[in-house]
């Protein structure tokens, strides 16, 4: 999902998230269109992180309602072992800009 270009769309910055067992604390902005959407790292540690674009086909998501964090876990078809765990609101707007192409299972 290495992304070498920029992406047009709704930018959302200092965003968290869990990868797998990595956490990324406010360090992430991510880009939403009606395509997909793009995660890169603050220019200090893109380095060692390269841009990802993950178009909506290949993103499974639903709501994990958890007692200390509710989230939205995404799958990638690619690396379908790797969650990544992002926040209810980013989740929401996310769906919103994508105007329909992401959409995730609510929990009961």
């Amino acid at each position: 999902y290495r992304s070498h270009q920029a992406t047009a769309g709704n930018r959302y910055w200092i965003q968290s998230a869990n990868v797998g067992g990595a956490v990324y604390s406010g360090v992430l902005m991510v880009t939403v269109n009606r395509t997909g959407m793009r995660v890169s790292l603050f220019p200090l540690f893109r380095p060692a992180h390269p841009p990802l674009f993950v178009p909506w086909d290949d993103i499974d998501a639903t709501q994990v309602k958890q007692r200390w964090w509710d989230h939205v876990e995404l799958r990638f078809s690619r690396v379908p072992d790797v969650p990544f765990r992002i926040s209810l609101v980013l989740a929401h707007n996310m769906e919103v800009v994508s105007e329909g192409y992401f959409v995730y299972e609510r929990a009961i």
